[in-house]
């Protein structure tokens, strides 16, 4: 589904960053974990895309770490209650 373009990975990390990974080098060991993962087992090249759920809200250095990790777009969302 991924080669035919039906499906998509974005982000790409093992688990949500803020909710889980709360320090800056547990945000980058989840991101790289998400990445390798991505790339051995399904060939894929790392997403260039972010899409963050704001169920608890993000860190503000989110945005520019994102950035500097080579992401080109980035998406927060928030489902209303």
């Amino acid at each position: 589904m991924v080669r035919e373009g039906r499906l998509e990975f974005l982000l790409g990390g093992w688990v949500a960053n803020d909710e889980a990974c709360p320090t800056f080098e547990e945000i980058l060991g989840n991101y790289m974990v998400g990445h390798e993962f991505l790339k051995n087992e399904l060939s894929l090249d790392p997403p260039k895309i972010a899409w963050l759920v704001d169920s608890f809200g993000h860190a503000a250095a989110t945005p520019e770490l994102l950035k500097k990790m080579g992401f080109e777009s980035l998406v927060f969302s928030r489902i209303s209650e």
